[in-house]
């Protein structure tokens, strides 16, 4: 089963890798938006800039349907 995590770098962002190691399928893909450095993580791109981003298409939206019409 293929698995495509898709992480916000201000808020879950890096800690929710680990959950991608907890199944059983190989074919992972991990995506975490990060605009700053992880010094500044508290500020960085979290859950609502997903939908409210001025980048939100570029940043998620094109790298979800990209790896869903590879799948």
């Amino acid at each position: 089963m293929p698995l495509f995590y898709l992480g916000a770098a201000g808020r879950f962002g890096d800690h929710g890798l680990y959950t991608t190691t907890l199944i059983a399928s190989t074919n992972v893909t991990a995506h975490v938006v990060r605009r700053l450095t992880p010094a500044r993580e508290d500020e960085d791109f979290g859950h609502g800039d997903r939908l409210y981003a001025a980048d939100a298409v570029d940043q998620v939206w094109a790298p979800l349907a990209r790896w869903l019409l590879h799948h």
